[in-house]
């Protein structure tokens, strides 16, 4: 098995979030590292706010992301999206394990190599066995 590549990325995340008829918005600006093993690239970093918690992301096509978080001292979450169908998956929480179901309406990532930088926007609605949660648009930009 090869070594995978890792290489230390300055991560700027963006997302919007409307839930209820409301529309929040945070930013993530730190360093991180970007690991390609084979044709799937994961990208790693530290987040401080809401709380300190570990986010991996998988780009593993160009069709499919996975956003892993790792509050710490608590279960993580995993979300699936896919641009070609729905994806339902268990939404970890402190209080208990909830269904979810992801509808990607917009996929777009961009890589290049030297120097190393790249681009992801996401753009998503989540619902719950009921109704719609929320839609979010999530833009994700790194470089070397």
């Amino acid at each position: 098995m090869a070594k995978p590549e890792v290489q230390t990325v300055n991560i700027h995340l963006t997302n919007q979030i409307i839930q209820n008829g409301e529309m929040n918005q945070f930013q993530v600006k730190t360093q991180g590292q970007f690991v390609q093993l084979g044709p799937i690239i994961y990208l790693r970093y530290q987040e401080d706010a809401p709380a300190l918690a570990r986010v991996t992301i998988k780009l593993s096509s160009q069709q499919e992301v996975m956003i892993k978080r790792q509050p710490q001292g608590e279960a993580s979450t995993k979300l699936i999206f896919d641009q070609r169908q729905p994806r339902r998956f268990a939404y970890q929480t402190p209080y208990g394990s909830f269904r979810l179901r992801s509808q990607t309406q917009q996929m777009q990532l961009f890589l290049a190599q030297d120097p190393l930088n790249g681009q992801l926007k996401l753009q998503y609605q989540l619902f719950n066995e009921l109704k719609l949660i929320g839609s979010y648009k999530l833009r994700l930009l790194f470089e070397q």
